[in-house]
């Protein structure tokens, strides 16, 4: 749960697409300097209102 207080930008929001289009969105961290060394993986998901269209993740590796 505290990896998530690194997002700065893009933890939740709402976007309408029409259908066959695309939408690319981009989430931002500030890592504190004094995070451990690790690999942690974020989850997320798209949908509208209780219907779930696509999950997905992505992982951040902390590096000194």
């Amino acid at each position: 749960k505290e990896a998530e207080l690194w997002i700065t930008t893009g933890r939740t929001g709402t976007i309408d697409i029409a259908p066959g289009n695309l939408f690319y969105g981009l989430t931002r961290f500030k890592i504190p300097e004094v995070a451990p060394l690790c690999t942690i993986r974020f989850h997320f998901e798209v949908k509208e209102e209780n219907n779930v269209y696509d999950t997905n993740f992505f992982d951040i590796t902390t590096i000194s």
